[in-house]
């Protein structure tokens, strides 16, 4: 707009209030009427994104299945001294636990477990034992977590984890009516290292 002024007045004068005109004219379309410019939506109209940078474009090219840890066990909240050590003994990284509702919603390293069960005091065969008040008597966070699916991309699960404000999410699909498998766990730390090596 600023060419065409210069061009048709030939006149260096009006460049001042030609630049006032036009930035008035951008503040008034894009503050007042909410409007893209005109450029910015042919483009929009055309499928490209814009606001698309060289990390967002990885992350839509690669799927939680290729990056997620598949080292994992489920629990439910409540077990017993035999169940605590069957999972003790299993070599998988992560512990996905199943509340009262049939939801996993809790995550915690198995390293973790493995500390607390040897500190903690022998429990009895038949003592139910619940893996939050074990978390808790020895100050030790649980992961919140929420589900994401199989062929969901890193993008997707990134934006998802910060909607939710979590660190973590588990890969599910449903392979028949009622019938969830969970395939492993995907972390925000595993998704920002693909990109910050």
């Amino acid at each position: 707009a600023l060419t065409a002024i210069m061009e048709l007045s030939q006149n260096p004068q009006v460049i001042l209030p030609g630049m006032i005109a036009i930035v008035v004219a951008n503040l008034t379309a894009s503050e007042l009427f909410r409007k893209k410019s005109l450029f910015i939506s042919m483009l929009e109209f055309n499928g490209i994104d814009i606001s698309s940078n060289p990390v967002t474009q990885s992350l839509r090219r690669t799927g939680v299945a290729g990056m997620m840890n598949k080292s994992i066990i489920q629990t439910e909240l409540l077990i017993n001294a035999e169940k605590l050590e069957h999972l003790i003994s299993n070599d998988s990284k992560w512990l996905l636990i199943e509340n009262n509702n049939g939801e996993f919603d809790q995550l915690i390293p198995m390293n973790d477990l493995v500390k607390l069960s040897e500190q903690d005091k022998e429990f009895q065969a038949d003592e139910l034992i619940d893996l939050n008040v074990l978390l808790d008597s020895h100050n030790k966070n649980h992961i919140s977590v929420a589900s994401i699916h199989l062929q969901a991309t890193l993008e997707e699960a990134l934006e998802k984890m910060k909607q939710l404000n979590l660190q973590a999410l588990y890969v599910k699909r449903v392979i028949a009516p009622g019938i969830t498998r969970i395939y492993g766990i995907v972390t925000r730390e595993q998704i920002e290292a693909s990109y910050h090596p």
